[in-house]
């Protein structure tokens, strides 16, 4: 017996059978997995806590996916408790990185009106300059209410 026999033995029995998820499978076995009935798909409560932060084109091809292989999802009663206790706090922490936009806006217009305009004393010493920061400050106040009002709010609704 070749003394090598022993360890491809235990190396493809125990090893790379045992574990098969630490082993790229070749193509073949990748599309008969794909293809098989008896693949059944499990996913960890994450990917569907991480719809609420995946761009549009992700989400339409999760879920594209999830329609491909509904009649092989399974989700186990954990994974869908876990989703439902975690899932408006996703919701929230999301809309508040929206709300994010809106607070750096109005840092920068209040920036504007204390740090540049009323403490270095612009109304009174530059006269030119305030009436030109203050056209600014309407200006950019009004592309933040419409953008804030349009877009953002589009966003937080979806």
């Amino acid at each position: 017996m070749d003394k090598k026999q022993p360890c491809k033995l235990i190396y493809g029995v125990i090893m790379k059978d045992g574990f098969k998820g630490f082993y790229t499978p070749n193509e073949v076995d990748l599309k008969s997995t794909w293809a098989s009935d008896k693949t059944i798909f499990v996913f960890d409560t994450n990917v569907f806590l991480n719809i609420y932060s995946y761009v549009e084109g992700t989400k339409e091809d999760l879920f594209s996916v999830f329609e491909k292989i509904k009649n092989r999802l399974w989700m186990p009663n954990h994974v869908a408790l876990e989703y439902q206790k975690r899932r408006l706090d996703i919701i929230d922490r999301e809309r508040e990185n929206l709300s994010k936009i809106t607070n750096v806006f109005n840092k920068f217009n209040n920036q504007i009106n204390f740090d540049i305009i009323q403490s270095l004393g612009i109304e009174k010493k530059l006269p030119e300059l305030f009436t030109s920061l203050n056209l600014f400050l309407n200006k950019f106040n009004e592309l933040t209410y419409d953008f804030t009002s349009g877009v953002l709010e589009e966003q937080k609704k979806a």
